[in-house]
């Protein structure tokens, strides 16, 4: 009898024992699961800081050293020029075939598709006179804010009347940014829906801040800024766009997060054999 019942108390004690184990395993891997969570978040609301401070600065360094009064010539010698808005009709046109066709061919392009590269090359061509020394001065000020910032992209575009598209004024790009067909220089254009929040910095004349995906363009998860350049009435004349990649953080926070939810899984197991043990 006595016999019966230390066996039914080893029983229920061995139940209660494995059920007391699974609560704290859980326990212990739910607790570290949701401090790991914690720490990857406020880790990316970190770097997202330090890269919003980062995306201002580029912006804000050309303003101090330059003012509409270096752009606006540039803006008024696009809308001067005879042609100019069915020739970036066109020019956009073949932007947005090449890129189509790029995206779905397996590196066999039609003949079409190098017709259009070869207008679109015509059409950056016919605009290089317009560049003077100043010009040429600035493209290689945004240069090397550009590299000190550590910006992905730095630019200038500005609203002419277009309803569909943006132009460009400068791009600061080196050799091997291309990503595509479509190198963007001054008076290539773009469409205005791959730009979301511009459109309030030209009504308001304040900096916009976004975070999410660029555009067919400028493809990536991508945090970007718009800062407008003002002339003395108020008046925006051009906006300078910066553009932070943080597709490399995403994938890193990710990583961090996966290995460390199976480190934790992988101790509280190891707690737990010891504690059977």
């Amino acid at each position: 009898m006595v016999s019966t019942r230390l066996k039914l108390f080893d029983k229920l004690r061995r139940k209660m024992g494995i059920k007391l184990i699974s609560a704290i395993l859980i326990s212990i891997i739910a607790l570290a699961a949701a401090l790991t969570i914690t720490s990857a978040i406020i880790m990316r609301s970190v770097f997202q800081q330090l890269y919003t401070e980062k995306l201002m600065i580029a912006p804000y360094v050309l303003l101090a050293q330059y003012t509409s009064e270096d752009f606006l010539p540039y803006v008024e010698k696009l809308k001067t020029t005879e042609g100019f808005e069915e020739a970036a009709q066109m020019y956009l046109a073949d932007k947005l075939y090449a890129a189509e066709i790029e995206a779905a061919a397996g590196g066999e392009y039609p003949a079409d598709y190098h017709a259009a590269i070869d207008r679109m090359a015509e059409y950056r061509k016919s605009f290089s006179s317009l560049k003077d020394e100043d010009y040429y001065s600035i493209y290689r000020r945004l240069l090397e804010v550009r590299v000190g910032s550590g910006v992905k992209y730095l630019y200038v575009i500005a609203d002419v009347g277009f309803d569909n598209a943006y132009v460009y004024l400068f791009d600061a790009v080196f050799q091997g940014d291309t990503v595509n067909a479509a190198n963007d220089d001054f008076g290539t254009v773009d469409l205005k829906t791959n730009y979301h929040g511009i459109e309030q910095v030209f009504e308001t004349g304040e900096a916009v801040l976004e975070y999410g995906d660029y555009g067919v363009m400028r493809a990536g998860a991508l945090c970007y800024s718009y800062t407008p350049v003002l002339d003395d009435d108020g008046n925006v004349i051009a906006v300078i766009g910066a553009d932070i990649n943080l597709q490399s953080l995403s994938s890193q926070l990710n990583s961090f997060l996966t290995l460390s939810v199976a480190l934790v899984i992988l101790i509280a197991c190891i707690i737990t054999v010891i504690i059977i043990l």
